[in-house]
């Protein structure tokens, strides 16, 4: 049995966009906290058609688009910095405590504005554009790899496990897979394809489909975060 912990559970950190921030660094077809500010001649339209689009998401998809332009600011002022702000378990910061601390201290202009998000969201989305803007070349399946250092990584999977675990299985085993997903656009067909495709293409992780009781936007959270760390862990 799954048990759900880590990504969702964290304490919620009220977070801004900073008003530089890019709308490219949104995946398309996603709600931007920028629709909440059309110019006055902007017509009524477009506005019901933003105001629909939000209505359809979920609100861990809401989330993760409020996220995005905050890790953007974040990436672009950290620079080689920006991977410390990561939090979560597999990263040793279970409370999220490095980011809230970047966006309350030294980087608290990335948080300006009008969108609220959360720590773990915010923290899911930078493991994503630290990957995409490294562009790594990662195999869908990896090979020769040794037992050993994965178990030391993601733990044992017999018994009750956390997502954690089965994320870190996933990252060390499917690492190409991992990332194909984080760069499908939020929400879309495209990315619950390559959900089902991870799952289904990493037996030693021993589960077949992605878990129902967790939401795809969290886990693609918890998988980018572990696949950064995986291939990061000789730095």
């Amino acid at each position: 049995m799954l048990k759900r912990v880590t990504i969702g559970l964290a304490a919620a950190l009220s977070a801004l966009v900073p008003p530089s921030a890019s709308a490219q660094t949104v995946p398309k077809g996603v709600f931007t906290p920028e629709m909440q500010h059309r110019p006055s001649n902007q017509s009524l339209q477009t506005e019901f058609d933003n105001r629909k689009l939000r209505s359809q998401m979920s609100d861990a998809e809401i989330a993760y688009a409020g996220a995005a332009t905050i890790a953007s600011c974040l990436v672009r002022r950290g620079r080689d910095q920006a991977g410390s702000f990561l939090g979560g378990t597999l990263m040793g910061d279970p409370n999220y405590t490095h980011i809230g601390e970047a966006l309350t201290k030294r980087y608290s202009n990335c948080a300006t504005n009008s969108a609220a998000s959360t720590a773990s969201a915010i923290s899911g989305v930078l493991a994503e554009q630290l990957l995409v803007k490294q562009a790594p070349t990662l195999e869908d399946r990896a090979t020769g790899v040794s037992e050993a250092d994965a178990h030391a990584f993601f733990g044992d999977l017999n018994g009750v496990v956390t997502f954690d675990n089965v994320a870190g299985c996933l990252a060390v085993y499917s690492p190409g897979l991992v990332y194909k997903l984080v760069r499908t656009d939020i929400g879309s067909n495209e990315q619950t394809a390559a959900l089902q495709a991870l799952y289904k293409g990493s037996p030693e992780c021993r589960m077949s489909a992605p878990p129902e009781q967790i939401n795809p936007a969290e886990q693609r959270a918890t998988l980018a975060t572990a696949l950064y760390k995986w291939t990061h862990r000789q730095a």
